[in-house]
């Protein structure tokens, strides 16, 4: 798919889940009539939300702030929700992403590839067709951030993993053994 590069390179900086703070957005659409809509959809089931009118913008807003799901339009002008997603999955591989799409075929293709279908299996976590209802938008942002932990803190957690783990071999080292 065509698309316009942009600089991007994440910072450390991850995404954050639920746990304490009203759910945060990000909607990436060319369409502002979209972002609105979904804007209001979110703000009325308590989610905070920042939108972006494309994928460079949606790289720049990453880098900058914490989000809890991505919903991100396929069809876009300046890079498309494919290579944009491709780029997020880089750097917020535990970031939900749902690929949104009115069309799952470019216009003019011969339709043998769904995009909507090639941006889950690029790593969206769901897809929806437009229009959608706010219900089926809300459970796919559900069933995708359900259960997720912030991504920040994985490498705590892995680190503790590792040093009990270093200290239940230490101490079995450490324990005298009898034959």
């Amino acid at each position: 798919m065509p698309g316009k590069l942009c600089a991007f390179r994440a910072n450390t900086r991850t995404a954050a889940t639920r746990g304490g703070h009203m759910p945060r957005i990000l909607i990436v659409d060319d369409r502002a009539d979209v972002r609105r809509a979904i804007e209001a959809i979110l703000k009325a089931r308590g989610y905070l939300s920042r939108s972006a009118e494309g994928g460079c913008q949606a790289l720049e807003l990453l880098r900058e702030h914490h989000f809890d799901a991505i919903v991100i339009d396929i069809f876009m002008p300046d890079l498309d929700g494919i290579a944009t997603i491709q780029l997020m999955r880089n750097d917020f591989p535990n970031l939900p992403i749902i690929a949104i799409s009115g069309q799952a075929v470019p216009p003019g293709s011969d339709g043998s590839v769904d995009f909507l279908q090639m941006a889950v299996k690029l790593g969206a976590s769901a897809s929806l067709h437009k229009p959608f209802t706010p219900a089926q938008l809300m459970d796919a942002l559900e069933a995708a951030t359900r259960g997720r932990r912030p991504a920040g803190d994985a490498p705590v957690r892995l680190a503790d993993h590792y040093l009990k783990r270093q200290i239940r071999l230490s101490s079995a080292d450490a324990q005298p053994r009898t034959h």
